[in-house]
């Protein structure tokens, strides 16, 4: 008798189980996820996920070094996406009040923002492990650390050549992950050749 479980709903099964929890947490709190005018938008693969470098920004207006980097940082964004857009933040700022928050989101930096006391925040201050504001993460659209410094790379890195290095790294995890599955298929495909019984 047919097990009624089928094989490609328990592979689709396996497949959401391995999924990092990094990139669930962000397909949650991206339904609440608001572009620079205050406006619901979906955290999809039309939107935000197709971006394959990403800057996670926590910051203040309240910190005097967040201040001069917000700067920098928008002179950046604008360079880098001045031909096609490539880079997105997800600002997720630490205001005292609501009104320092919608103060802080101008025109200037139209990228996109986690609502005012969201209930997120705390699960990402500790995902990140953010010690010190203004915290600039940088992921590729499955959420994994490209880099983990992102203040510094700017220092280090005159303009778009920051941005150049965090796509360096993104390609290098790219490659990793088409090289793991080659050899995973490859593995697979002589463990099958041993299992074929010998010809006469």
């Amino acid at each position: 008798k047919p097990n009624p479980q089928s094989k490609t709903a328990r592979g689709r099964r396996e497949k959401k189980g391995k999924e990092p929890p990094e990139k669930e947490l962000f397909l949650h709190f991206g339904k609440r996820i608001l572009n620079y005018k205050l406006e619901e938008q979906d955290l999809d693969n039309a939107t935000f996920l197709k971006y394959n470098v990403i800057g996670i920004l926590f910051t203040g207006t309240w910190v005097p070094p967040a201040r001069e980097f917000m700067q920098k940082l928008t002179e950046l964004y604008k360079e880098v996406n001045a031909t096609e857009k490539v880079f997105e933040i997800v600002q997720i700022s630490n205001e005292k009040t609501e009104k320092d928050y919608k103060e802080a989101i101008t025109e200037e930096r139209p990228w996109l923002y986690l609502p005012f006391n969201d209930s997120y925040v705390h699960n990402l201050v500790e995902q990140y492990k953010v010690e010190f504001l203004p915290t600039f993460i940088i992921v590729n659209r499955e959420m994994f650390v490209l880099s983990d410094n992102g203040r510094r790379d700017m220092v280090e890195n005159e303009g778009v050549k920051a941005y150049e290095k965090w796509y360096k790294a993104y390609r290098t995890r790219k490659e990793e992950l088409q090289k793991e599955k080659e050899d995973k298929e490859e593995n697979e495909g002589s463990e099958g050749n041993l299992d074929e019984e010998p010809t006469s």
